[in-house]
């Protein structure tokens, strides 16, 4: 393995409160804040690389539902400020957005929303409901890796 070349963990642990999260902390809530989700995504982050034994990380991609409620342009204005002084000072932070699932309640038939329509393509109808769509959660981390 390259010390200079940056190497993917592989890493990919929920933050929310999706199945399989049980270590992460539920930071999903409404009440909690954008600084307070990328610590914790900074966390999870810092947590991994350090098991893989790197020595900085230098990207981190956190998957984004297209209804969450968080603003990508509110997380990355906190990410350099959360990230100083460790491990993940000056690593980028990506987004990558993930459709939403809803449910048609007059025919049951379960759609992808695209952008913010949210008629049923089955029956037409508008009497929907989210399925999935509020999840965020650390895809991966490129990290570079210390030298033998």
């Amino acid at each position: 393995m390259n010390a200079n070349r940056p190497q993917n963990t592989g890493a990919c642990l929920l933050v929310g409160s999706a199945p399989g999260a049980a270590d992460a902390p539920n930071l999903l809530r409404n009440e909690v804040h954008e600084l307070s989700l990328v610590e914790g995504i900074r966390e999870v982050a810092l947590r991994h690389a350090r098991s893989a034994g790197a020595s900085r990380i230098l990207s981190v991609r956190v998957a984004l539902a297209d209804y969450s409620s968080y603003l990508e342009d509110a997380l990355a204005m906190f990410w350099d400020e959360a990230c100083a002084a460790s491990e993940a000072a000056g690593a980028r932070i990506e987004f990558v957005r993930i459709p939403a699932e809803l449910l048609c309640l007059e025919c049951l038939k379960s759609f992808t929303a695209h952008e913010m329509n949210l008629q049923c393509p089955e029956c037409g109808s508008h009497w929907v409901k989210p399925i999935s769509g509020d999840e965020c959660y650390v895809e991966s981390i490129d990290v570079e890796t210390k030298g033998p």
